[in-house]
């Protein structure tokens, strides 16, 4: 679980960030017309970016769709970071798995040309871990 935390960590501080330091727009809204859409930069949301000219027509707004994407971007980048590191983990336990196989024959081998009563105990430790990586046995 603390790993989970861990890798979580940087992703929610990037996407605090983003929500608190969102992209602006200029506006500007004239009677019977639509209205005028312009990128205005970042700025936090304490401190909007100041209007363009000082007019109820002129106005700044958060860029929402830009605040969305910029937040679904930081979302995957952060799921395939994780499945990344899912992946890696998986294949360090799949190698400390094959070492574990490799010594276990070895044994197998010194055990079977010296004694031969302890071949059964250790052939079911072996069945154990090969049952455990997906090795289909015949009964």
């Amino acid at each position: 679980m603390a790993k989970f935390g861990r890798s979580l960590a940087l992703p929610a501080l990037l996407l605090v960030v983003i929500a608190v330091i969102p992209p602006w727009n200029y506006t500007f809204r004239a009677p019977g017309m639509a209205t005028a859409v312009r990128a205005g930069g970042y700025a936090p949301l304490w401190a909007p970016p100041a209007t363009e000219q000082r007019s109820p027509a002129y106005g700044v707004q958060v860029d929402l769709r830009r605040l969305g994407v910029e937040a679904l971007a930081l979302i995957g980048l952060a799921a395939a970071l994780m499945f990344l590191g899912d992946l890696r983990t998986t294949r360090e336990e799949q190698a400390a798995l094959d070492r574990q196989i490799d010594k276990l024959f070895v044994d197998l081998w010194t055990i079977a040309t010296h004694q031969e009563g302890y071949v059964k105990a250790h052939w079911n430790e072996m069945r154990g871990l090969l049952i455990r990586k997906g090795v289909r046995l015949g009964q």
